[in-house]
């Protein structure tokens, strides 16, 4: 009996429930792994907001934001409840925009970088004033730790009291910040603004379904442009790769429903990680997304405080890449720009759907989908980056092997939104299940799951 092949953005597959053997179904995201890859890798929690690369999850409500500057003004928070990065330096004093250390690099940076651009720039470590987002074209979160939106009043701990009454609105801030989204904000997290928050699933929704988990020794490696848009179009073209040096963090959860606009090349590691298998086939370093009305653009590069530095003068490590610097600052730059509202955000293809004939194996399975303009995204015949399968278990659909290029006989064939391709399969896979994936130069990934007679 032939099957007909099972397409979609997602699949349905069976998962057992803990000790009770009762299947139940889910949807596992678009995370293309190898065999080190796990099921909690591939979380995809539904985080009850309107999310994804589909513009219509923007909420542009017109609100008045700041004109003070030419291109507004951004809100910097640097607040750590917990472990600090150097390149943060001392703990800034109470209120918005306090006096600057010699070591607080960082902020020093990100203000001279975007004044630059004729963006004014806030700043803070003062959880009481994240209030009045509104006035912000957006609100940057470097490098934080731990429960930052938390007002920690005298009732919690008096030695560390924010609020010093036991009637504190503890959790003002974290209101405070949904609502700035849902009223069409723009948010960026750089670095370990993926080690703060934790256990607030809206936030691990707002970095892209994602949290940090470890990662290897800070090291010398290439990140890899992975996609067409206006955040990395000033570094380079889709496979551009930079040389760099950070701590390429592993991810549990992995992103999922994002374009994908970065990645790490792994061969360039001597480290991969401390405990987690790490990410051999695709490991993003940055990506977008719309969130719950608001944009979102994120980057878990930005570790060392040479990242920012002025590239005019020689890097404080000898060993840091020169021409890295500069693509970094340009990365950040533009990805703020685009979370601002000053430049083409996120765009992504229309997509629509995989369908194709039954799967046989040893024959050629015609592959076909819809891709549609959005904005500057534009589909043209090399719309398609790389396609790749793996097999996988037929009850769930998750990889259950390596990653490899699949055999694409002929091009990729493009007409009116229309795309055809080819793919070879092998004699030996009849009986068994396979993944594939496609990843798109507007840096979306779809997959297709199939059952080979």
């Amino acid at each position: 009996m032939k099957r007909r092949l099972d397409f979609g953005n997602a699949i349905a597959a069976v998962t057992l429930a803990l000790c009770t053997g009762v299947a139940t179904a889910q949807s596992y995201p678009n995370v293309p792994v190898t065999t080190d890859g796990t099921a909690q890798s591939q979380e995809n929690p539904n985080y009850g907001v309107c999310h994804g690369t589909d513009q219509s999850c923007y909420h542009n409500w017109g609100v008045a934001r700041s004109t003070q500057f030419p291109n507004g003004k951004v809100l910097l928070f640097t607040r750590t409840a917990g472990p600090r990065h150097a390149s943060l330096g001392t703990a800034l004093a109470l209120g918005l925009n306090p006096p600057l250390g010699a070591n607080n690099n960082t902020q020093k940076d990100i203000i001279r970088l975007l004044n630059a651009q004729g963006i004014g720039v806030d700043y803070t470590e003062t959880v009481t004033n994240l209030s009045n987002l509104n006035q912000y074209k957006a609100v940057i979160f470097f490098s934080n730790s731990r429960d930052v939106l938390w007002d920690h009043g005298r009732a919690v701990n008096p030695a560390l009291a924010v609020s010093t009454t036991t009637s504190a609105y503890l959790d003002a801030a974290k209101v405070n910040l949904r609502q700035y989204m849902r009223a069409g904000g723009g948010f960026v997290a750089i670095h370990n603004a993926h080690g703060t928050e934790y256990n607030w699933p809206w936030y691990e929704g707002l970095l892209g379904n994602s949290n940090y988990y470890d990662h290897g020794q800070y090291q010398l490696g290439n990140f890899v442009i992975t996609s067409t848009d206006s955040s990395t179009n000033p570094v380079g073209t889709p496979g551009t790769s930079v040389a760099f040096k950070d701590e390429w963090y592993n991810l549990v959860p992995f992103p999922t429903d994002v374009k994908f606009l970065a990645t790490v090349d792994e061969s360039t590691l001597a480290t991969k990680h401390s405990v987690h298998p790490g990410f051999p086939s695709f490991h993003p370093v940055a990506w977008c997304q719309y969130y719950d009305g608001g944009r979102a653009w994120i980057t878990t590069l930005g570790h060392s405080l040479v990242d920012t530095s002025d590239v005019s003068l020689p890097p404080a490590e000898s060993d840091f890449p020169p021409a890295g610097r500069a693509a970094f600052q340009a990365l950040i730059v533009n990805g703020i720009k685009s979370a601002m509202g000053l430049q083409p955000f996120c765009e992504a293809y229309g997509f629509s759907g995989f369908t194709g004939s039954t799967a046989n194996a040893g024959s050629a399975v015609q592959v076909t989908f819809n891709l549609t303009p959005n904005g500057s995204a534009v589909p043209d015949a090399n719309a398609v980056s790389w396609v790749k399968s793996a097999p996988a278990a037929c009850n769930t659909g998750l990889p259950s092997g390596d990653f490899e290029t699949a055999n694409i006989a002929g091009n990729i064939s493009g007409n009116s939104g229309t795309y055809r391709l080819n793919w070879k399969s092998d004699s030996s896979w009849a009986g068994s299940c396979r993944v594939l994936w496609m990843l798109l130069t507007d840096g979306t990934l779809h997959r297709a799951n199939f059952q080979f007679d």
